[in-house]
């Protein structure tokens, strides 16, 4: 549903030859292992579930126990108070309650743990993707999750010769960097600190 939905969209702005179609590709870096209970407990609470069914979800997560097994080699055993646990349904539904309150102010779908959010002008100095960008670093803040940097992508839709012209004629480019930095590999969930979209 979600990929028809973008798709119906795209195909709809691209009708007017004017449009600058900004798409991002968002991509979270472990985002069922980075699951904060806390975080996820305020949620559930938040969103008036149940206290019930609230510790019930919550039972799933807490002292987990976890191994790794290679060949016929076992690790030992150690507790997990942290994530959940992927190609669960339990672990699904949890990250869609962390996600749930990820929204834009322009065109978004969400799909599990992927997002895609879509700006439509004939602007080429419209500034909606640098708001979505902001927002998103903000949210992971919030919520200590990551942007995976190697994976998350952009994409500039246009189907106008006149908006090419514009720009080899010395005219603002349409904005095809993005850059999300203060996040590397080695940082911490909460460390990102800023995305720009280049104008």
């Amino acid at each position: 549903m979600a990929l028809i939905k973008l798709s119906h969209l795209l195909f709809e702005a691209s009708d007017d030859s004017r449009n600058i179609i900004r798409v991002l590709f968002i991509d979270f870096k472990k985002a069922f292992e980075l699951i904060d209970h806390n975080i996820l407990s305020k949620k559930l609470s938040d969103y008036d579930f149940p206290p019930q069914l609230a510790v019930w979800m919550l039972s799933f997560l807490f002292d987990r126990k976890q191994f790794v097994r290679i060949g016929s080699s076992v690790s030992d055993v150690i507790l997990t108070n942290a994530g959940a646990p992927q190609g669960t349904l339990a672990g699904l539904n949890d990250f869609k309650v962390l996600i749930n309150d990820l929204c834009f102010e322009t065109i978004y779908v969400k799909y599990v743990d992927d997002v895609t959010v879509a700006a439509i002008s004939d602007n080429r100095r419209d500034n909606d993707m640098q708001s979505v960008a902001d927002k998103l670093v903000e949210w992971c803040n919030d919520n200590r999750m990551r942007i995976n940097t190697s994976k998350t992508n952009k994409m500039l839709i246009y189907h106008s010769l006149h908006v090419v012209q514009n720009c080899c004629k010395g005219h603002q480019p349409l904005g095809l960097k993005m850059r999300i930095s203060g996040c590397p590999e080695t940082r911490t969930p909460t460390s990102d600190r800023d995305a720009v979209w280049h104008q």
